[in-house]
């Protein structure tokens, strides 16, 4: 039985050994590295700030996630209110505040470092930072504006 239960351990002990060589051999680009940790400070703005009231808004701050489309990458940062507040002007107005707490500049420094400040520049400009407004009480009622 004991030799069973050896052989059996080691067969399985070898198997995820295997496993764990093969993905060593994976490279990851870039460009996941940059979408990981884009997703890592996307979880901790959330996690810190949600529920945090913007100054000289009728707004809190609702979460913020990693967004993928067109073949673009971005940060969408959702904020909650009523409804009645819900409007494409406050939309734009909570997008300044978006884009000045988020600058495309810094997330992508941040995000890849070791860039020429060519790549940089570019960089920046392909990042999309989308703001979204939620209802309180109706998450599935939103505004969006931005780079959408």
């Amino acid at each position: 039985m004991r030799l069973f239960l050896t052989l059996f351990l080691a067969a399985t002990f070898s198997v995820n050994a295997g496993v764990l060589d093969e993905l060593k051999e994976t490279p990851a680009t870039k460009y996941d590295l940059g979408k990981m940790q884009l997703e890592i400070f996307s979880a901790f703005t959330t996690q810190k700030a949600k529920g945090d009231s913007i100054k000289n808004t009728k707004f809190d701050f609702y979460n913020t996630s990693v967004i993928e489309q067109n073949n673009r990458l971005g940060l969408k940062v959702s904020f909650s209110g009523k409804s009645k507040y819900l409007t494409q002007e406050q939309c734009n107005s909570l997008h300044k505040v978006t884009t000045n707490f988020f600058p495309t500049e810094k997330l992508a420094k941040n995000m890849w470092p070791r860039l020429d400040e060519e790549k940089y520049t570019q960089l920046s400009s392909e990042l999309m930072l989308v703001t979204e407004l939620v209802d309180e009480n109706n998450h599935s009622l939103t505004i969006k504006c931005g780079d959408i």
